[in-house]
């Protein structure tokens, strides 16, 4: 893997990781942005209820 492919993984994942906290600290208080967030990780396959 060259140097710009392991950049675009690692902002990946630091984007990914950013949007999982939040979707854990949203998960209680707003449920359905808290599935937003885990969509953008996971895919629109994600269930996200709705409110």
């Amino acid at each position: 893997m060259n140097l710009d492919d392991r950049y675009k993984v690692w902002e990946k994942a630091t984007t990914d990781a950013a949007l999982a906290e939040e979707a854990i600290a949203l998960e209680f208080s707003d449920p359905v942005e808290s599935g937003k967030r885990w969509q953008q990780v996971l895919g629109n396959d994600f269930p996200v209820e709705a409110a």
